[in-house]
């Protein structure tokens, strides 16, 4: 019932406004986690040019190195973006 179009819950607007903060929330947080894992991986492949040992995890499967942290990044940077437009796609909707 709650899931169809047209039909809100009690206190619709309030659940609205509270969902709009909560994406601004994911976009900020996963874009900050996503500069910062792009930044370590840079000073790694930095390290790495000059020959410095930077960073290698051992955990029971693969280590964990630079292209971790790359991936880690870029997972972040595009869940930023998706939160970002999700919010910006709903505000049009809500006409506001």
């Amino acid at each position: 019932m709650y899931f169809q179009r047209g039909i809100s819950p009690a206190g619709g607007a309030k659940s609205f406004a509270e969902e709009g903060v909560m994406v601004k929330y994911i976009a900020v947080g996963s874009y900050w986690l996503g500069v910062v894992c792009a930044l370590v991986s840079v000073v790694g492949r930095l390290c790495d040019a000059l020959g410095i040992s930077f960073l290698h995890i051992m955990t029971r499967g693969n280590t964990i190195d630079i292209r971790s942290f790359l991936d880690a990044g870029l997972l972040f940077l595009f869940i930023a973006i998706a939160s970002a437009n999700y919010e910006w796609m709903q505000s049009r909707q809500r006409g506001s």
